[in-house]
């Protein structure tokens, strides 16, 4: 074979290696803007858990206000009945009065956790990321936290109304109000335990979502090999292909063909330096 016919069928070679870099990098480049979009996305997925999760936080704290609320009012119910047999009529005024506010923090404590319950469901697709997990555990741990609290001083007030209302539990009036803060208690019991029942439903719901991360994980992390394994073959095909055809005994000078073979390979290196 002679010199012009090699040279031609490097020249050739050189070209096919060219189109066949071009394309591959032009799908790295597509694959990496892919990954971009996906990490963009995580991003703002991040940011919004954040803010959901701040938005949370204070809907909690208007939670324990309105439980601090209701232990106020229990204590002073429980203050009325000590003068219950002197002062009677105002007692049974004051109770009604009483009777109205823990129904209205009651309504507020309600229209709170419908509040809570549509941010949530306004944000079911960033739930599916890790941080989601961890706020909505967190969430549980305080949510359980009020409700016991709630209960604890709902068995406290019930012991030291049936200690005052002993001497009294003949009198008709006094049965009538037993029965009505038993109901009331029994409601608000309820009504707890019902939301205890939904929280522990939304952990499942967030534990489908754990795993649905974790395989967009794994997406992510098969690309990246991906394109490791990519570059590295196409580094060792230059490398080999400048160990089989330079030859430095045939010349010492390059030919501009064999000088466009290292501008090609200078550019690809930059380019998986900065990959």
């Amino acid at each position: 074979m002679t010199l012009e016919a090699t040279i031609q069928e490097r020249d050739e070679d050189i070209e096919v290696l060219k189109d066949h870099i071009t394309k591959t990098q032009r799908e790295l480049e597509e694959k990496n803007e892919a990954n971009k979009e996906l990490l963009i996305e995580l991003q703002e997925a991040i940011e919004k858990s954040e803010q959901i999760r701040a938005d949370y936080e204070n809907q909690v704290n208007q939670i324990n206000e309105l439980e601090i609320g209701i232990k106020e009012k229990d204590e002073r119910m429980a203050a009325l009945e000590e003068d219950y047999k002197s002062q009677l009529y105002t007692t049974e005024r004051e109770k009604k009065l009483i009777e109205d506010d823990v129904k209205e923090l009651k309504h507020k404590l309600r229209l709170a956790l419908k509040q809570l319950k549509e941010k949530e469901k306004e944000t079911e697709h960033v739930e599916k990321w890790k941080e989601r997990v961890y706020s909505l555990e967190d969430q549980l741990k305080n949510f359980r936290g009020v409700v016991y609290k709630l209960k604890k001083a709902q068995d406290n007030n019930t012991m030291i109304k049936n200690t005052l209302e002993q001497p009294y539990r003949n009198k008709t009036n006094t049965n009538t109000l037993e029965q009505v803060l038993k109901k009331l208690n029994d409601e608000l019991r309820k009504e707890l335990d019902d939301k205890t029942r939904e929280y522990e439903r939304e952990k499942m719901r967030t534990t489908q979502l754990q795993d649905l991360y974790n395989q967009q994980l794994e997406i992510i992390r098969e690309l990246e090999e991906k394109l490791s394994k990519k570059s590295t073959m196409l580094a060792l095909s230059l490398s080999e292909y400048d160990v089989k055809d330079i030859n430095k005994d045939e010349s010492h000078t390059l030919t501009p063909n064999c000088r466009n073979y290292k501008q090609i390979k200078r550019s690809w290196t930059v380019f998986l330096l900065n990959k």
